[in-house]
């Protein structure tokens, strides 16, 4: 385990239940509607 850098320590000490600092991201890719894209019903 590694110790927190200065600034991760900060953001952890700074987060509230009333003002949360973490964020996340949800990316879903479609293959089928790429140019050139594989589509799952598609065999070769």
């Amino acid at each position: 385990m590694k110790q927190l850098t200065g600034l991760d320590a900060s953001f952890l000490y700074l987060e509230t239940p009333n003002a949360p600092m973490h964020i996340s991201g949800l990316s879903i890719y479609d293959q089928s509607t790429a140019p050139g894209g594989k589509c799952a019903s598609r065999t070769s």
